[in-house]
């Protein structure tokens, strides 16, 4: 016969409502540091999550500059979703500048600024980019590259590509500026669904005011890319 109401059974609850609790809290602890839940709108109400500090919607020729960025967030989050206008290609690779108070409110273009390596996973292929098309050591460059979006000839007119960076401690003043970025696209036909991640640094120990994010070479953003700009906060 099942005990349901003596000290075996009191105790059995005892241990199921603690476990519980326990995998309540575990569970919440988890949550909060996703990286991709708790956006709030800007202004939104307490507690720690990515708060929306700027959303824009590009019209033809216009450019993904971040200015003026607010010191009072832990991280940055860029989320771009769009497609490049470039001629004769199905895809093409995005590149990012940043930029501090010391540069004047620019970016820094110095040759050996950034360190980025760029990785790739498409039908068929297995195979790796970096970011060094300079061909300097250790991998620098005058940008990093942190992902890809469709060209001219991608899939179809409604194929974009998206980015979703994240830099972190970008107003810490004794250590360079790390990034990862996820990316998804379709290109053409032949390649399919793609995949790429890019990581990377900032050679600098300013604090980031600025984020530039450039179409391919020779591109601009097609009219309808779209971008957002995230900040951490730990409530």
């Amino acid at each position: 016969m099942v005990d349901t109401v003596g000290p075996l059974a009191t105790m059995w609850r005892s241990v199921y409502r603690k476990a519980s609790e326990a995998a309540a809290v575990r569970m919440a602890d988890l949550l909060r540091d996703h990286v991709y839940l708790f956006h709030r709108d800007a202004g939104g109400g307490g507690g720690a999550g990515w708060v929306l500090l700027a959303d824009r919607t590009l019209a033809a020729a216009e450019e993904v500059f971040f200015t003026g960025i607010a010191q009072t967030y832990r991280d940055l989050r860029i989320v771009l979703d769009g497609r490049a206008t470039g001629t004769g290609v199905a895809s093409g690779d995005v590149r990012m500048q940043l930029g501090s108070a010391a540069l004047g409110g620019g970016v820094d273009t110095a040759n050996t600024a950034y360190r980025s390596t760029l990785h790739y996973a498409q039908l068929g292929s297995d195979s790796h980019g970096l970011g060094a098309a300079a061909g300097g050591t250790q991998n620098r460059d005058y940008y990093a590259l942190v992902g890809s979006v469709p060209g001219e000839l991608a899939t179809d007119a409604g194929a974009t590509g998206v980015i979703d960076l994240t830099l972190y401690h970008y107003t810490l003043t004794d250590r360079h500026k790390r990034f990862f970025a996820l990316c998804t696209l379709t290109g053409d036909q032949t390649k399919g669904a793609q995949t790429r991640h890019a990581a990377g640094e900032w050679r600098s120990t300013a604090a980031v005011t600025r984020v530039n994010l450039y179409a391919p070479s020779g591109d601009g953003w097609a009219a309808g890319t779209r971008a957002r700009l995230y900040g951490w906060t730990d409530g």
